[in-house]
This record gives structure tokens, sequence and C-alpha cells, in this order.
């Protein structure tokens, strides 16, 4: 069972100590806003593109560009999100684990090079798209969809097995102050202007 220091609710200076219940001693761990924060919003981020991307089909050819426009906005937030994501856990995280837990990041690193690559292909679709109209337009939306849901799809089952297999181990092995440095590392690594 873990204890906590807090200040009481009525502003004195004295601190009283706080017992945590038992498993929720990680609940607060810094590691958790890389892995439970961080990728419940990339989560969110996916189910809208892919609610937007279907809403395609169903749109006049006027408002098709306009949900283009939206979509690829959109597309480009999530694409710096989950680069800058995945760039911290290989230059970051994963060499940082690898000290500690042989052999258990590089196929993760492989999968973000892959995942790359969905972004960069669904970036030329959407390209396409807006460039295209008719018939032609359509036959891209149908594709652009698919990638979507490619790519929805791809993360998800990503995100899920860090969470079963790398945050557990970034738990077991790291204090909890090696923990904040790896996320206030992660925080440097975002260009203020994004």
């Amino acid at each position: 069972m873990a204890m906590a220091l807090c200040c009481p609710a009525n502003g004195s200076d004295v601190l009283v100590p706080q017992v945590e219940a038992p498993g929720t001693e990680h609940q607060h761990a810094p590691i958790n806003f890389l892995y439970g924060h961080l990728h419940d919003a990339i989560r969110t981020e996916l189910r809208n593109l892919s609610t937007w991307a279907l809403q395609l089909e169903a749109s006049s050819e006027q408002d098709v560009v306009h949900r283009l426009l939206h979509l690829k906005e959109r597309y480009h937030f999530l694409e710096q999100v989950y680069k800058y994501h995945s760039s911290v856990e290989d230059e970051v995280v994963y060499p940082a684990l690898d000290t500690k837990v042989k052999n258990v990041t590089s196929a993760y690193s492989v999968e973000h090079q892959d995942e790359e690559y969905l972004f960069e292909h669904l970036g030329s679709l959407l390209a396409s798209a807006l460039a295209q109209d008719g018939a032609e337009r359509g036959a891209t939306v149908r594709k652009l969809i698919c990638k979507i849901e490619e790519i929805h799809i791809t993360l998800r089952k990503h995100l899920a097995k860090e969470e079963a297999q790398l945050l557990p181990l970034l738990l077991q092995h790291f204090s909890h102050a090696e923990q904040a440095e790896l996320v206030a590392q992660f925080m440097y690594c975002i260009p203020l202007d994004t």
C-alpha cells in the first residue's frame, strides 16, 4: 500500500499522509501521460477521422470539398501528434527501456515506420481527392475511407500492444523520477509552434 502526502483542504501548512487504495499506485505514474492520456487522445482523433471520412460518401459534390479540407486539417494534426509520440518513443523511451530490459522494443520501432508509411499514403489520397471531381473523386474517397480505417485499426492495435506489454515494464523498472524525466523529454521534443 502506497502513501502520499497531501495538503489539507483548509489550507494549513500541515501535511497529512494519504493512503492510496490497493491497485491504484500506478494510476498517477508520470508515464501514464504518454501511455494513458496521449493514447486516449490519439484514439479519439482516430475515431473522429473515421466518422468524418464516412460522411464524405453522403455529401454533395460542393460539400465534399469543404469536408475534405476539414479532414485534411484533422489528418495533419493527428499525423503531427503521432509523429512526435513515435519519435520520442524511438529516441527516448525505447533506448531507456532497452538499458533495463533487453530486446523488447525493436519491433515497435518497425511498426512506427510502417505507420508512417500509412500516414504518407493517406496524405497522398487526400491531395488526389481534392484535385479531382465527379466519379474520379468518388473512387478516391472510397480508397481514402479504406485507408483511414486501416490506419484506425493498425494504430489502435499498436497502442493497445504498447499499453499491455511496454507500460508494465516501464512502471516496473523505472522510478517515479525516471518516469517524470522521460515525460519531460517528450514535452521538450514538441516544437512550440505545433
